[in-house]
């Protein structure tokens, strides 16, 4: 398994593809944990984060019964094991303040990248916006002080 976070909207996705895949068949606790399995055999890993897990949950449609989500989510690890700490809401104002992409940044965004800097972990998802690699991004915050070093 990789050193990769899965982002919600490939949690999502996946989601939203098994529960179509359903026809009218009603969704079970065991049928969650194979779609889990499914998506940590594709995407080769099972990581996930707190902020991943609360978006998730907090998308959740009213028809989507809480046991068989969270059979599902179950499957998954919390690679920051359920604890956001201070120095990460600070990484989350700093990724708030920079610009990434033409488009607004979430608070989730934003939280999910400052813990993965600080696990050391790359993101996976479909979110073109967003750096997935904590390479890239260590590599950005040099380029950033560097210009203002030079500006001084």
């Amino acid at each position: 398994m990789s050193r990769r976070i899965l982002d919600t909207n490939l949690l999502v996705a996946h989601w939203r593809m098994s529960w179509r895949e359903l026809r009218k068949k009603e969704p079970t606790p065991v049928l969650a944990r194979r779609w889990a399995q499914q998506l940590i055999h594709l995407r080769q890993t099972e990581w996930i984060e707190l902020p991943v897990r609360l978006e998730f949950l907090a998308g959740r449609r009213t028809e989507e019964p809480i046991e068989v989500v969270q059979a599902y989510l179950g499957e998954f690890a919390l690679a920051d094991e359920g604890i956001v700490l201070p120095d990460d809401w600070r990484g989350a104002e700093n990724y708030a303040n920079r610009i990434l992409s033409n488009r607004p940044r979430d608070l989730g965004d934003c939280l999910i990248l400052a813990i993965a800097d600080r696990l050391g972990f790359d993101i996976d998802t479909f979110d073109g916006g967003m750096p997935r690699s904590s390479t890239h991004r260590d590599q950005a915050k040099a380029r950033k002080q560097r210009k203002r070093r030079k500006k001084r």
